[in-house]
């Protein structure tokens, strides 16, 4: 029979940590938007799925993730998973920061919002 692999185990074994305070980067599988993915398979159709490997970090670092909300990236690095870079927002907050950032679909704006692409 089949060891079974932590949650732990998965999400660390694919981290390399560039420095206490600097990002952790995941080096496991990316999305499209560029956060990494952990599968949470666990051997059954209706248990195929994954998380989030920022999220992984949260909860094994920092306990659950309230009911609705985001985890969130201080450093704007969605490969990161440093859990002194993450922080539990809102979906407004999510969408304020990444307009903050201009990280939105409409394209790079300049400092007056004007689009500049």
């Amino acid at each position: 029979m089949p060891t079974r692999t932590t949650l732990a185990e998965k999400l660390w074994g694919k981290v390399k940590k560039l420095g206490k305070n600097k990002c952790w980067l995941w080096t496991g599988a990316i999305v499209k938007d560029g956060y990494g993915m952990i599968s949470t398979y666990e051997g059954t159709p209706r248990h195929k799925g994954g998380i989030g490997a920022h999220r992984a970090s949260w909860i094994l670092e920092k306990g659950p993730i309230p009911k609705g909300r985001y985890i969130c990236h201080h450093c704007d690095n969605p490969a990161c998973v440093n859990p002194k870079h993450l922080y539990v927002g809102t979906g407004t907050d999510n969408m304020r920061d990444m307009w903050k950032r201009r990280r939105h679909s409409l394209g790079p704006r300049d400092t007056k919002g004007r689009f500049c692409g």
